[in-house]
């Protein structure tokens, strides 16, 4: 499996040139393997950003792979899904190999509503990339409910991704927010597997591994007896970690990362269980 970690426009203030060049400063045990870019290309900053980091991720010799912006945002209109995944495949050519790119599925209030607009939406893009020849690995990202609208969980996207070619991107946190603990996925999905993000929760989405309320040793003790051998994103928002100054979030993110790489490790295993729902917030 290869480890990364996820950036958004919360960690943008930093040039991708120097944060790269942070990140491999403070990892001296070479645990982050890549960076995950969750960027909104309808945004010209943002967009330019996207591109300044696949030449910083090239240049540094880290994978860079890409988190799209909410379907909300472009599903109603073809020219801006050509103009996302147009500049999708220039940043592949760039980073010289598929950009692996999540997207999330349609939320709305109808689940059903929801299920039939996110499948529209998967087959639009997968007839865009197969029509234009673009160097894109696409996959679709499981969501929790909220009390306003319906966001797709593993259980719908089942449904929606049988027999689409489409990816699959597991969240464990959200499959956890929703109520499914067992640590392992339907065989359709589990065949489909391309990307998987994890993340703690406590109370809030997209926490550090403070509390261990997600199990991220079954979970990758799981991918490993699967064969999963692609991507996994340590999905954290950078103002829940404990330090105040950006080069300190990040040597804490990486502390987070180099944790969860030691899943194999039997006082790990012990460590977490004895651990889990513990209140404290302490620095890894």
């Amino acid at each position: 499996m290869k480890f990364l970690i996820s950036i958004n426009s919360i960690g943008f203030d930093v040039p991708p040139e120097l944060l790269v060049q942070a990140i491999k400063h403070i990892d001296t045990g070479n645990a982050v393997e890549g960076i995950e870019l969750n960027a909104n290309v309808f945004d010209e900053a943002e967009r330019e950003y996207l591109m300044r980091m696949a030449y910083a991720a090239r240049e540094s010799g880290l994978l860079l792979q890409i988190h799209a912006p909410e379907p909300e945002t472009h599903w109603e209109s073809g020219t801006k899904i050509d103009m996302m995944l147009d500049l999708y495949d220039k940043v592949a050519r760039i980073i010289g190999h598929p950009a692996s790119v999540v997207f999330h599925p349609v939320s709305f209030r109808d689940r059903d509503i929801a299920m039939e607009l996110t499948q529209n939406y998967t087959e639009t893009i997968l007839l865009k990339i197969d029509n234009k020849g673009l160097l894109i690995v696409p996959s679709l990202e499981n969501l929790n409910d909220t009390s306003l609208v319906a966001r797709l969980g593993t259980k719908q996207l089942d449904q929606v991704l049988e027999n689409t070619g489409m990816g699959f991107c597991w969240d464990v946190g959200h499959d956890v927010i929703s109520g499914n603990d067992s640590y392992t996925l339907p065989n359709g999905l589990e065949a489909s597997l391309e990307n998987v993000h994890i993340h703690d929760i406590c109370d809030t989405d997209h926490c550090p591994f403070y509390h261990f309320n997600t199990d991220f040793v079954k979970t990758l003790r799981y991918l490993e007896q699967i064969g999963y051998k692609k991507s996994v994103v340590l999905e954290i928002n950078i103002n829940k970690l404990n330090a105040s100054s950006t080069f300190q979030r990040y040597h804490e993110y990486i502390g987070n990362l180099m944790m969860i790489k030691s899943y194999r490790q039997q006082w790990l295993f012990e460590d977490v269980y004895n651990t889990r729902g513990y209140g404290a917030q302490e620095v890894v």
